[in-house]
């Protein structure tokens, strides 16, 4: 494959300080998966191998649980001329002031944006202030700033920032939302032909939508891992890109737990947890499946 890929996204580790219903990676405090310094120096170097990548975000989980390790990641990543992006859940916001020391560090290096979520899924209470303390605080520091927003069911998925069904919102929200059939189910908000953004997971597997993997960096280069990546030959990203989740089902004759699903996610995921068993090398890690 001819590398469009400009984006790597770390997910630095699995673990969070809370469990929101919505997440698509299954984010929980009792996860323990994290990188290293040493990893994200690694992965860093065959990002700028690759020749076309020129951003990095640094994810989790929650990745400022780490931040001395994703600090120094993020000056790793500048001093090789990356722009760098973080995204967070702003936990760390107990004041302005306080949001300040933390951003500080990171607004010296140089980082090109910082995402903060700020929704009912994030919020401690309904009048927790952590997320708009650290907007401020980003503000006043000069640090680029957004506000990742997902939208309860039904108020606009469509919109970015909404609600995916997959991962943990497969289980614990589309239920209420599941009306449509299979039949209807036939695209991927993911460009899995030629993808421009790719996500690394503490084990080192690179995903093209978390939890459909083309390789495994620690043992081939993510350079060859993109070179050689055919999605006519992968199993599943084939599948999705002939006619989507419908087309998934259809391929492999899959038997559902039920005729209705809440969106396109929802029976890509539902499909993915059957057939992982069959795919482990294309479909995981397990704590994007829940841990099964």
């Amino acid at each position: 494959m001819t590398s469009g890929l400009e984006g790597v996204h770390l997910l630095t580790t699995y673990r969070c300080d809370r469990e929101c219903d919505h997440c698509f990676v299954w984010a929980s405090p009792q996860y323990e998966a994290t990188m290293t310094i040493e990893t994200i120096r690694r992965l860093l170097a065959q990002a700028d191998e690759v020749g076309s990548v020129r951003t990095i975000y640094f994810e989790g989980g929650e990745p400022f649980l780490y931040y001395p390790v994703v600090l120094e990641g993020v000056r790793a990543a500048r001093s090789m001329g990356f722009d760098v992006g973080i995204v967070t859940n702003g936990y760390w916001g107990t004041s302005v002031e306080d949001a300040e020391m933390w951003l500080a560090p990171l607004a010296e290096i140089g980082v090109s944006h910082l995402s903060i979520s700020d929704d009912e899924y994030h919020r401690f209470s309904p009048d927790d202030r952590r997320a708009r303390y650290v907007v401020e605080a980003a503000n006043n520091l000069g640090v680029p700033v957004g506000v990742i927003e997902v939208c309860k069911p039904g108020a606009g998925a469509e919109a970015d920032g909404g609600l995916y069904f997959r991962g943990r919102a497969s289980d614990k929200l589309a239920g209420d939302y599941s009306s449509r059939e299979v039949a209807e189910l036939k695209s991927c908000p993911e460009d899995l032909k030629t993808p421009g953004r790719v996500h690394i997971d503490p084990q080192g597997l690179v995903h093209i939508c978390q939890g459909v993997v083309i390789g495994d960096t620690t043992s081939r280069s993510l350079k060859d891992i993109i070179d050689e990546y055919d999605p006519s030959k992968h199993p599943i990203a084939s599948a999705l890109i002939e006619g989507g989740p419908a087309a998934l089902v259809r391929s492999f004759g899959l038997e559902l737990p039920t005729d209705r699903f809440a969106d396109d996610c929802h029976l890509c995921y539902v499909a993915r947890v059957i057939l992982r068993e069959d795919y482990p090398g294309h479909l995981g890690p397990s704590e994007m499946y829940g841990g099964d």
